[in-house]
């Protein structure tokens, strides 16, 4: 058919689904700070995490190359993930003497940087128009 996709559409597609996993880990992450809130009376992590996973979602679906806001929503809700999870580190490293958790790292610190540097590169990848057959018909006529 003469149709190409372009570049920054197929990082938006890994992006998506890596926002996706985010927000479902978000999603669980909520669930169990309810569930560890009611037993010990702390709600404040309940209530980050379920503003961090209904942002990430939203902006999940929201999020195209020509709109600039659920971007920068995401990029916010990653940088105040990847801080807290520093400050973590930090307090667990002279607290404890030990570091988190591997799928800690994973969730909360390279799940995020990937997202970061995915929407990052789609916004610097050239964009090219997609190939017709019109316009290719007219390039072999011609």
């Amino acid at each position: 058919m003469g149709t190409e996709s372009r570049r920054t559409d197929d990082l938006l597609d890994v992006a998506r689904v890596l926002l996706l996993l985010q927000g479902c880990i978000l999603v669980a992450t909520t669930i169990e700070s309810v569930a560890w809130g009611a037993v010990f009376g702390a709600s404040g992590t309940a209530l980050l995490s379920a503003a961090s996973a209904v942002t990430i979602l939203v902006a999940r679906i929201r999020l195209r190359p020509d709109r600039g806001w659920p971007r920068r929503l995401i990029f916010v809700v990653e940088y105040v993930t990847v801080s807290v999870f520093v400050i973590g580190i930090v307090l667990s490293l002279v607290l404890a003497h030990a570091l988190p958790p591997l799928l800690a790292l994973i969730t909360q610190l390279l799940l995020p940087i990937a997202v970061i540097t995915l929407l990052r590169r789609t916004r610097r990848a050239p964009r090219t128009p997609l190939a017709s057959s019109h316009v290719t018909a007219l390039e072999v006529a011609s």
